[in-house]
């Protein structure tokens, strides 16, 4: 996969400062990045090229557009014959990802998970022959894992 992101990410690309971002990629999750509408499909078609040329198909039903910023996004494109939606936010590697540069969505998701993990240990921190040592090594462990899990990304 890193050979074909590799020739993909010679044609795209989105420049800050003097460095040019070109993707994020994790496994078989990526995320192309451009910095005009026009350059989607040349995008995703040059992707689908490289891709098939060692026998991998682009999932098209899970391929969504978001843009970042505050500029609208356009109708959904078609590469190949395959509609790809634009989407406001979507899940990246367990995160949320929103559209308005804004992390509330995943704040709020964090903070129910961790209510939910809360409300599962109630059994242990109802314990009266553990101390508050043990309880806490527990909350380190169970609890803040959950709420910091990724957010250095």
């Amino acid at each position: 996969m890193d050979y074909v992101m590799e020739r993909v990410s010679r044609k795209v690309g989105t420049q800050v400062g003097q460095l040019t971002f070109t993707d994020n990629d994790y496994a078989d999750d990526i995320a192309l990045l451009v910095d005009t509408q026009e350059s989607f499909r040349t995008t995703l078609t040059a992707m689908d090229e490289e891709a098939s040329k060692f026998g991998l198909q682009v999932s098209w039903t899970k391929t969504k557009l978001q843009n970042l910023g505050s500029r609208s996004m356009s109708l959904p494109i078609i590469v190949d014959g395959n509609t790809v939606d634009s989407v406001k936010e979507f899940t990246y590697l367990g995160s949320i990802e929103s559209s308005f540069s804004n992390s509330g969505p995943e704040y709020i998701r964090r903070i129910r998970l961790v209510a939910s993990a809360m409300k599962r240990l109630d059994c242990i921190w109802s314990q009266s022959k553990l101390n508050i040592a043990t309880k806490l090594r527990i909350y380190s462990t169970c609890v803040l894992s959950i709420l910091l899990y990724g957010f250095e990304t």
